[in-house]
């Protein structure tokens, strides 16, 4: 719809209420529809479909909430994780970790991984580990790589939202550690 908001339907809920959008400014058409251009300086903001901002703050880059707590935001050249209120989480201290095919073929990570069932893969100084849903380092980056192995584990993979022991490898907790694959070597 040219000149005007497009109407959100039920798919555009996936994102989350709060959607990264490019700090944009409203520009005069000059006899053509009126349209938003880049603001100066350009980033990130987290906005709502009324326009209200999450935390009035300019990221470089920023991934979506989806149906999650935390949300990934680039600052400077490195990665933290926000909460739905717009709280800092974590410290900007991850490498982005996926989305670097394009046409060019760079293959260069690009983003920091959104949270899936509650977790994300997560890489600090060419370490990987898994966050979870707080915020907190459920696996600590001290691993060559990790990957999501719930099906072939045993496991059920997904968070029960209470403490379980797993029948796979016995250990207790909302989501078994046996749902991921840690590589040791370097």
């Amino acid at each position: 719809m040219m000149g005007g908001a497009a109407e959100l339907n039920d798919g555009d809920a996936l994102y989350g209420d709060y959607l990264p959008c490019v700090r944009s400014v409203w520009t005069s058409g000059n006899g053509d529809p009126d349209y938003y251009t880049t603001a100066e300086g350009g980033g990130i903001v987290f906005a709502n479909s009324d326009g209200d901002l999450l935390n009035g703050i300019t990221y470089a880059s920023a991934g979506c909430f989806y149906d999650q707590p935390l949300a990934p935001v680039k600052i400077g050249d490195k990665w933290a994780y926000l909460d739905r209120k717009g709280n800092q989480v974590t410290q900007a201290v991850y490498d982005a970790v996926y989305g670097g095919l394009d046409f060019y073929e760079d293959y260069t990570p690009k983003y920091a991984s959104p949270l899936l069932n509650g977790y994300a893969a997560i890489c600090r100084d060419g370490k990987w580990g898994v966050l979870d849903a707080a915020g907190k380092e459920y696996i600590p980056c001290d691993y060559a790589g990790v990957a999501w192995t719930a099906i072939s584990s045993g496991c059920s993979g997904t968070d029960t939202g209470k403490a379980e022991r797993c029948p796979a490898c016995r250990s207790i907790g909302r989501m078994p550690k046996c749902a991921f694959r840690l590589v040791r070597r370097s």
